[in-house]
């Protein structure tokens, strides 16, 4: 089977992540299904070992951030994450690299001959990816699998019983997904939570204290040890740059280690919390700290898109895959300490309907100039116009504008920030699959001091 066959088969399989009418129900997810396409695989799974993270955010970076670790070390390391921005086979990478089409193809055309041996009940679009992700680990084979939860925890397709976690991790806990996950953050936790392993390390990020006392509850239930962020983990930024590698220096300390002057080519005080998770989750591995030289280097050549990402200098352009109030709230920060001089501000915006585009639009709003809105290429985009309405109800001043297609929209918002300004475009990770290409096309750099 070609590539591209393949892809087309996997478009007919019911995909949660574009299609609004089956995100109202935790009815529609569970692992079940996962364990019985597994079984058929003969559970490729079992052959190597797996760091689980869940979170509402930051878990993608602290994927890529441990990955980039363990390839450091020297063992073979795969990585599956969700969703992608531009190419499907970012989902799914060995060593820091896309799995080739051929191989990709190779493990759906099994996958999808195992699904037919299924009852009426068949896989979803995500556990298709999911299969073929652990299929693909298995030929290498990998030496361990980092693997992103897909949603929640407790009914994620990657959260089987089976699976042979060494290291659990959670990032920090906010609202999304409300209608599966529940409306109070108790309830998120607990679902999310549920990744934790029976005396299985477990390290935690920043969590507000009753998200933090739900963990704690499920943790000394499974007699798990903890590395937590600000208790054991601490880390901090020593210097920034954006002449040219558009890094930070940082210092992070562990129950286990010291790590000084490590470059992290991530911008935003959220991505401190997120290294120092990492970093802890390699040593539970290990049991003992990172040697010294593997972390100086670990990070240099790591490129993640659309995490604060600047693409241009005149004018700045910055993509974020933000897309609910709490990543929303660290992009807003990062714009106020490192672009709050600049003038003008213009914001790209677009959404989808699961999403909190109200609360999100609140923080944003006041630290720019001016709004394009847009559409994206999801099924469940909220219209432009609606955006625009529901924006001038929260700020009857607003300076706005509507174009349905993104990249108009980004070239509307270039012209009006001229070669001075700054252009963000965030909202929904659709959007920068839309816009990156663009944007890394028409943007240009210039030396920048860091005064």
């Amino acid at each position: 089977m070609i590539y591209d066959k393949a892809i087309e088969i996997l478009d007919s399989y019911i995909n949660y992540e574009r299609a609004s009418k089956y995100l109202g129900s935790a009815d529609n997810f569970g692992t079940q299904r996962m364990v019985q396409l597994l079984e058929i695989l003969g559970n490729p799974q079992n052959n190597f070992v797996a760091f689980h993270i869940a979170g509402t955010k930051g878990k993608g970076s602290t994927a890529h951030l441990t990955s980039a670790i363990v390839n450091k070390i020297g063992l073979k390391c795969g990585m599956f994450t969700s969703p992608h921005i531009i190419d499907l086979r970012e989902r799914i990478q060995v060593d820091g690299q896309f799995i080739s089409k051929e191989e990709f193809a190779f493990c759906f055309e099994i996958a999808h001959k195992a699904a037919s041996l299924m009852s009426e009940d068949r896989p979803t679009y995500f556990e298709m990816l999911t299969a073929i992700a652990f299929l693909a680990f298995s030929r290498k084979p990998v030496d361990v699998a980092v693997l992103e939860v897909g949603l929640g925890g407790r009914l994620d397709a990657t959260n089987i019983p089976t699976l042979p976690v060494v290291v659990s991790a959670i990032t920090p806990i906010s609202h999304d997904h409300s209608a599966v996950l529940g409306e109070r953050l108790e309830e998120i936790a607990f679902e999310k939570s549920c990744i934790i392993r029976h005396k299985t390390p477990v390290v935690i990020g920043r969590q507000e204290d009753n998200v933090m006392a739900v963990i704690d509850e499920k943790v000394a239930a499974s007699m798990c040890t903890t590395q937590k962020i600000g208790s054991d983990i601490f880390v901090e930024s020593v210097e920034y740059d954006f002449n040219t590698t558009m890094s930070q220096k940082i210092n992070i300390r562990t129950a286990r280690g010291y790590y000084e002057n490590v470059s992290l080519p991530l911008l935003g005080d959220h991505q401190l919390d997120n290294a120092g998770v990492a970093v802890a989750i390699v040593e539970e591995f290990l049991e003992s700290s990172i040697q010294q030289a593997i972390m100086q280097e670990a990070w240099t050549d790591l490129d993640i898109p659309g995490r604060v990402e600047i693409v241009s200098s005149v004018p700045w352009i910055i993509l974020d895959s933000s897309h609910n109030p709490a990543s929303i709230w660290a992009l807003s920060e990062c714009i106020e300490k490192y672009f709050d001089p600049v003038r003008p501000k213009i914001l790209v915006f677009s959404a989808c309907k699961d999403k909190d585009a109200k609360a999100m639009l609140r923080i944003l709003i006041p630290l720019f100039d001016s709004v394009v809105f847009t559409t994206n290429n999801s099924d469940r985009h909220i219209p432009p116009n609606e955006l625009a309405e529901m924006a001038i109800g929260l700020y009857p001043n607003l300076v706005q504008d509507v174009k349905d297609s993104p990249l108009s929209a980004v070239d509307l918002a270039m012209h009006i920030a001229g070669d001075n300004g700054l252009v963000a475009v965030c909202g929904s990770m659709y959007l920068i699959g839309d816009t990156r290409d663009f944007c890394m096309t028409v943007g240009q750099f210039i030396d920048y001091k860091n005064e």
